[in-house]
């Protein structure tokens, strides 16, 4: 028997059986209108699987031990017999995780599964999960007869426990079968409800409510089981995106969800049965509500479809296939349901107002086939309310040649939002034709016209530069014309407002009006994969028809992917050979090859490439890969082929070479025969009617209509009656496509060894030496390998070369017969290598004096890693001791080895490796048979009694030497009760005079652990530490980094003997300081400074103390490098902060003159730091227009005047300052004011054009003024909004008396709201100054009256001014020159504005000239005071009808009959008189 944890992976097909049970229970179907979504169960479920994710639970058994079981695929658990298997029965388990029951209580079990051809199988209960055990336990039922309807099982435990289920095939000598389980579950035996059907979701009659409905299930359970007597649905729960928003009764069947915001909803109906709750039944509500005029084709979310008759119903259609001319729109809505249809399209909700005509229009066809179908118009999404309300359109049995334009009429007798719903009703004629296809519906004001959609939309991936970028390029032509093809009313400076595009239905991006192509990235959003785009235009708030298009793939990955240029033998996985009758071949110089065979010499230079056979078959496909091509860019693809047999002849009938766009890969699955004219077919070419059996080259031109991913597809047509056809050598790219000129070679870095490393000297007086000690390098400078026998060792005293070794060589001692004399000596080691050196290094100074104390870590030491694994390294010595037990060395730094662990892996062992590793010290010199006490600290950090190490003493520096040395101590699996330190000592007699190493040496074998610490290394004659002091402690040397170069040292003197013993209070004792070996310092303190050192040297200090003329052994520091001080950094640039307090002061009287005024920064880029201003640039538009260099100190006011100003208008003025050329990155401010005199009086715009908004806090990027076709609105702001349009400037005279007159309206959905009424000197929301009033704009423009403020132009200094403007119809008051108008909507006001006027009052009356020096009408002609200057002659309207600069008269005589108004500048005021003619 072989049982498996985990389940062996294998694949078939076969078709639904399901599970019967002891007492078989059929299965009620429950249909919904929607899909379910399967959400958490309540408790009464104890295990469910469906085998997606957790079939690793469950356990096979091959009990018969035949290595055919059970095994998963495509989430199922599968067990197979087939005809080959030469077997005939068989004995196989598959076992549930085990699941806890309660003796007596009875559960469910169902398990979904299938079978066939007599497969036997049952399904067991039992505690134990062994085939055994699960045989021995309860048979819950036999499952044999493959029965294929649902069942449920029951199973009622005799004990408590865990239990197993096992499914148990047996079956006998079958000649194939097989069995499949795809779920099982046990779950409690309590009635979980059944999901509620039908459910369903409208608008509630004119409010914006959710009415939903659904229909409960029959008294059956979710598994059919009837329920129990008395035990009914408890409650019904409603859920709106995803949060509980009702809890109703049991018998609910329909609720209300009031006060919903426009948006997109999706409601869930639960069922609950005493705390258990079933399956949420969804449906999705979208709750969008539209302005008019609204156009649409059917692709804007909010359309809902409702199929009455259950049937098919509304679906969307293109047009392209349907033969129709271009109308304007892509795509539709069809209805294919040729059975008496009761189907339903409904809109989403557009807001229409009381008493305004509005047109409805749309596009319908129906091919072979009368139309019936009406479109009805309500406050409400139901059929009963729209069927109550309002039919727009009645088509009933009306028959059309081609698809048809109809416009109707709708006027609402109440404001609201409406729906309309066309209903297809009916049908008659043929049993053949197209359904209802409808497209092209508007909903316009009868006064306006609907703007139409772009044109030319196309999306390409990534960007022309990079095909596979995650970008998306979309590009497209504005609409110039409305859905009726009549010209915009736009004038051509501003064709369009807005252009808005929506990524997935969000809005993600608005363009300025003349945008006509836009790049989305990843900084918006923009994922890899497939997306919708949706674009559209818009004009002050009327937004154009939405036009859909899917992308192609965004930053497409894999390797079906490919960038040009691309060359291929067709050998590439992505070639798709279709039913692979394609076979890949090498082209050999003879058909049977014999051995060695050789490639024929082609001339194309490819050995490989694909085969096709005949008469294997005599048709065979071949895809390319996509290639990112760009639009409107020439492409050559060329490819070499050969046909070679008997009898073979080549079919011309149709194209053999077809291009598609990445699109409609679907084309690569068929095999039918394309045509050069099919939609899906970019491109199609023939490569001939002739078969060549030479090599022959084909080329063929594309040139992709947009920037994309394209494909080829071939087909071979050859019939023969033997033989193949070869292709190989395919090539596409560009057809200017210029290979880059290589990179330049770049030159050839000089490549010497590495230098040496841990290089020390060691000198001795007597005799006089200098030993050098160094590690040899092991790579190039580049890295790569270098064997040190390959190269040469120099070394060079005081600059000249002194000495040539080896490149092995790792030691040299320099003596008086080389050249050394008693002086200070510098010394330096390179290697050489095929003529290059490295650099050259500096030995450090290693002590060698005796008697000799070290902590091994100083220079002179040398580590010997013969092994190659871990080594030595340096450690600090513990020194806790918090119970004071512990003997610690008096050393703070130590060294310490522990053999290397290998956790094992692929053909490695796990344990520890073996040890063969060394550190050892610097030359000592001795003298022969002479006895020096040789003394270390030694410690087992673990405390476990594994210390393998020995030491060494030997005259040469290497492993063999030291190993066949004097062996001073070894030490091996020390016993230490505790991880403290030992010291040892050791007797050692030289057998000659000479430098002496001593080494340590760790070994362990393999497997055993070693671990080493040691410290304190100390050499002195024998007999001679009883008076010798010990090394000093705590020795420091810091060097300075300054100007004057100096080290500073630090040290504590010893308080014993080397022999332990305490040094007497009363002795003399002095410290010696030594530089790299020469004496430097002798003195009792405990600190010393060398200021005789230089910058950018290294330099070892040693300290040793004399007591009674007896010296210690010195403590040496590493040494120390002594570096300059850094250059002191530059300055920080002063950069000025940008300018401040900008303002533009105009003066009309002065026509075309601007003073500017700003403040100078007193603040810079540098912390308290005021900046030297010396220039400031004056811009106006982004021009350059003077400077200013003279007067600008920092904080203080400085000004320039622009009189060079050429016509009056709105100009942005910026200023920039410098220190020099340093100037701020940006925020330069900048100031945007009319200059110049203002537009005459009387000003009536026919639109708002030349007004200009400032849309500020507004909350969102749709609120504020928009400006349109003959009107003005505001609205869309949020509680914060604060947006303006203001006037442009008007020209108005001191004592004249204007009407300022404006129409304001709604669309009838605004609430009643004020906008409020300013005037101004400047177009600038800060200029206006004074609140004048405010107009309402709750009336509909058909029954809203015009406003009217009356004015008086007074002087600058009328007391006048000062009064609060009268709200109550009185005359108010502003400053004369230029006036300004401005709207204001504050926080959610909405409304509109049009019929403006600011025209001189006609109420003007005769009796209000000035008398002194006043005018005089005397029959035809007014007389005017002398010096009277700026002469206007208007009509009560307002219209000009002469003007001079001067004049003493003017004659009436030739004017029309009526009343004018003369006006002029007299006496420093304006005067005026009505006059009747």
């Amino acid at each position: 028997m072989v049982e498996k944890d985990k389940l062996p992976l294998r694949t078939d097909n076969a078709e639904w059986h399901k599970t019967e049970n002891m007492k078989r229970i059929t299965l009620v179907a429950v249909l919904t209108l929607l899909s379910l979504a399967t959400f958490a169960r309540a408790s009464a479920v104890l295990y469910s699987s469906d085998f997606s994710e957790d079939w690793n639970d469950w356990t096979i058994i091959d009990a018969d031990g035949d290595g055919i079981t059970w095994y998963t695929y495509d989430s199922c658990l599968w067990y197979e017999f087939s005809g080959s298997d030469e077997h005939t029965s068989a004995d196989d388990w598959i076992v549930s995780p085990p699941v806890s029951l309660t003796a007596g209580t009875t559960y469910r079990i169902k398990a979904k599964h299938q079978s066939s051809h007599a497969m036997t199988y049952a399904l067991y209960a039992s505690t134990d999960k062994s085939a055994a055990g699960l045989a021995a336990g309860t048979l819950v039922a036999d499952l044999s007869d493959g029965a294929h309807s649902e069942e449920v099982l029951w199973f009622t435990p005799s004990e408590s426990g865990s239990f197993y289920f096992g499914i148990h095939t047996d079956a006998t000598n079958p000649h194939w079968g097989y069995i499949k389980l795809v779920s099982f579950e046990v779950k409690e035996n309590v009635p979980i409800p059944a999901s509620a059907s039908d459910l369903k979701v409208c608008k509630a009659a004119g409010v914006r409510d959710a009415v939903l409905s659904w229909t409960l299930p029959p008294a059956l359970d979710e598994d059919g089981i009837e329920l129990p007597d008395g035990v009914t649905v408890s409650n019904v729960r409603v859920y709106r995106n995803g949060e509980l928003a009702q809890t109703l009764p049991g018998d609910a069947v329909t609720c209300t969800d009031s006060g919903l915001d426009a948006g997109r909803y999706e409601y869930e109906v639960e069922l609950d049965i005493n705390g258990q709750l079933g399956n949420r039944s969804k449906v999705a509500f979208d709750l969008l509500v539209k302005d008019a005029p609204y156009v649409s084709y059917f692709q804007d979310p909010g359309w809902a479809i409702v199929n009455v008759d259950g049937g098919r119903g509304w679906e969307n259609c293109g047009y392209g296939s349907w033969g129709y001319s271009d109308i304007g729109y892509p795509s539709g809505m069809i209805n294919d349901n040729l059975d008496s249809p009761d189907n339903w399209l409904i809109s989403p909700s557009i807001k229409l107002a009381a008493g305004v005509e509005y047109k409805v229009k749309f596009w319908h066809y129906s091919r072979y086939m009368a139309e019936y179908f009406k479109l009805y118009a309500a406050l409400g999404t139901s059929i009963d309310c729209l069927k109550s309300g309002t039919v727009v359109a009645d088509i009933d049995g009306i028959s059309h040649s081609g698809i048809t334009q109809d416009v109707f009429t709708f006027t609402p007798a109440v404001s609201g939002e409406y729906n309309f719903g066309f209903h297809n009703y009916d049908i008659s004629g043929p049993e053949y034709g197209s359904g209802l296809i409808i497209t092209g519906f508007e909903v316009i004001p009868d006064d306006m016209p609907a703007l139409g959609m772009v044109k030319d939309f196309t999306i390409s991936p990534g960007t022309d530069d990079d095909l596979f970028a995650l970008a998306a390029t979309l590009s497209w032509n504005l609409p110039t014309v409305d859905t009726d093809g009549n010209p915009l009313p736009l004038p051509e400076d501003a064709p369009i407002y807005n252009v808005h595009i929506y990524r997935d239905d969000v809005l993600v991006k608005s363009l300025s009006g003349n945008a006509t192509s836009w790049i989305d990235t990843a900084d918006l959003g923009l994922t890899p994969g497939k997306h919708t785009y949706g674009i559209e235009v818009e004009v002050a708030g009327v937004y154009g028809p939405r036009l859909y298009a899917e992308s192609p793939t965004i930053c497409p990955t894999g390797d079906n992917y490919k960038n040009t240029p691309y060359t291929s033998d067709f050998s590439d996985p992505c070639w798709g050979k279709k039913e692979t009758k394609w076979n890949e071949c090498a082209f050999w110089k003879d058909d049977r090859p014999t051995y060695p065979p050789t490639f024929e010499d082609t001339p194309h230079g490819y050995t490989t490439g694909i085969r096709h056979y005949y008469p294997d078959s005599d048709i065979a496909w071949l895809y390319s890969p996509d290639f990112g091509l760009v639009g409107g860019k020439e492409y050559i693809f060329s490819f070499w082929h050969r046909e070679k047999g008997k009898s073979f002849s080549k079919l011309i009938y149709r194209p053999d070479i077809y291009i598609y766009s990445s699109e409609n890969s679907d084309e690569k699955n068929t095999d039918n025969t394309p045509t050069p004219n099919e939609e899906n077919c970019v491109a199609s070419y023939s490569t001939g009617s002739t078969a060549t059996s030479e090599w022959e080259k084909l080329e063929f031109s594309f040139t992709p209509p947009i920037s994309g991913f394209y494909w080829i597809k071939m087909w071979d047509f050859i019939l023969a009656e033997y033989g193949y056809k070869d292709i190989t050598c395919f090539d596409i790219r560009k057809k200017d496509w210029v290979a880059p000129e290589p990179p330049p070679t770049p030159p050839v870095e000089e490549n010497p060894p590495s230098p040496v490393y841990l290089p020390t000297y060691v000198t001795t007086a007597d005799p006089l030496t200098a030993n050098l000690a160094w590690e040899l390098p092991s790579t190039y400078k580049d890295g790569s390998e270098f064997n040190p026998a390959t190269g040469t060792i120099r070394i060079y005293r005081d600059g000249e070369l002194a000495q040539t070794l080896p490149g092995t060589e790792r030691h040299w001692q320099d003596t008086a017969d080389a050249g050394i004399v008693h002086d200070h000596h510098a010394y330096e080691i390179e290697v050489e290598a095929d003529g290059l050196c490295s650099s050259r290094v500096k030995p450090a100074y290693a002590s060698s004096v005796l008697p000799y104390a070290s902590d091994m870590n100083n220079a002179g030491w040398t580590v010997l890693n013969v092994n190659g694994g871990r080594c030595w390294g340096k450690i600090t010595v513990d020194q806790d001791n918090p119970y004071g037990i512990l003997t610690l060395p008096d050393y703070s730094q130590g060294v310490n080895f522990v053999s290397p662990y290998s956790a094992g892996g692929w053909g490695n062992p796990r344990g520890y490796e073996a040890a063969d590793d060394w550190i050892v010290s610097p030359p000592l010199y001795l003298n022969g048979y002479k006895g020096y006490k040789v003394s270390f600290w030694h410690s087992d950090p673990f405390g476990m009694e594994c210390e393998k190490f020995s030491l060494y003493a030997s005259k040469e520096l290497s492993p063999e030497s030291l190993a066949g040395g004097k062996l001073i101590a070894d030490i091996s699996n020390s016993s230490t009760a505790l991880p403290e330190w030992h010291r040892v000592s050791h007797m050692f007699i030289p057998e000659e005079d000479g430098y002496y190493y001593f080494g340590f040496h760790a070994h362990s074998a393999e497997n055993e652990r070693n671990s080493v610490q040691l410290t304190g290394f100390e050499v002195a004659r024998f007999g001679m530490t009883e008076s010798i002091p010990s090394r000093p402690t705590g020795l420091t040397a810091v060097p300075t980094v300054s100007e004057t170069p100096e080290v500073k040292l630090s040290w504590k003197m010893p308080a014993k003997y080397m022999s332990g013993a305490s040094i007497p209070d009363d002795a003399l004792m002095e410290a010696l300081v030594y530089r790299d070996g020469t004496l430097m310092y002798r003195g009792n303190a405990v600190e010393w400074t060398d200021n005789d050192v230089q910058h950018g040297e290294a330099y070892t200090y040693e300290v040793a103390v004399e007591v009674d003329e007896q010296t210690g052994p010195r403590a040496a520091v590493s040494p120390v490098e002594v570096l300059p001080p850094p250059p002191p950094e530059p300055p920080l640039p002063v950069i000025p902060d940008p300018a401040e307090d900008l303002t533009v002061t105009t003066d009309p009287v002065l026509p075309n003159v601007a003073d500017i005024s700003w403040r100078n920064p007193s603040t810079s880029s540098v912390p308290d730091s005021e900046p030297p201003i010396t220039l400031a640039e004056i811009y106006r538009d982004g021009e350059l227009i003077g400077s200013v260099t003279d007067g600008l100190a920092a904080g203080e006011y400085s000004s320039y005047e622009d009189n060079i100003v050429s016509d009056p208008g709105m100009y942005t003025y910026m200023v920039k300052v410098y220190n020099d050329e340093l100037i701020a990155d940006e925020g330069h401010p900048e100031v945007t004011r009319w200059v110049g005199r203002g537009a005459d009086v009387p000003y009536e715009p026919e639109n708002f054009y030349e007004w200009y908004p400032f849309n500020q806090a507004v909350g969102n990027d749709q609120g504020g003024w928009r400006i349109g076709f003959t009107d003005a609105c505001a609205g869309g702001a949020e509680e914060d909004g604060d947006s303006w349009i203001i006037s442009p400037p008007l020209y108005t005279q001191s004592g004249t008396k204007y009407l300022l007159e404006v129409l304001p309206f709604s669309r009838g959905f605004a609430d009643p709201s004020d906008i409020s009424v300013y005037l101004g000197s400047n177009v600038a929301p800060e200029e206006m100054t004074r609140r004048i009033g405010s107009i309402d704009c709750s009336m509909v423009k058909s029954f809203a009256e015009p406003v009217q403020f009356p004015l008086l132009a007074a002087a600058a200094d009328d007391p006048s001014l000062a009064d609060e403007p009268d709200e109550d119809g009185g005359r108010i008051s502003f400053a004369t020159g230029n006036v300004t108008v401005g709207f204001r909507a504050e926080g959610e006001a909405e409304g509109r504005i049009c019929c403006f006027r600011f025209i001189i009052d006609p109420e003007t009356s005769v009796d209000e000239a000035v008398e002194d020096g006043s005018m005089r009408h005397v029959g035809d002609t007014v007389l005017f005071p002398d010096g009277a200057t700026d002469i206007t002659l208007v009509t009560v309207s307002g219209q000009v009808v002469r003007r001079c600069a001067a004049a003493g008269s003017i004659d009436l005589s030739q004017l029309a009959p009526g009343v004018y108004i003369v006006s002029c500048n007299a006496g420093g005021k304006r005067i005026s008189l009505k006059v009747m003619k």
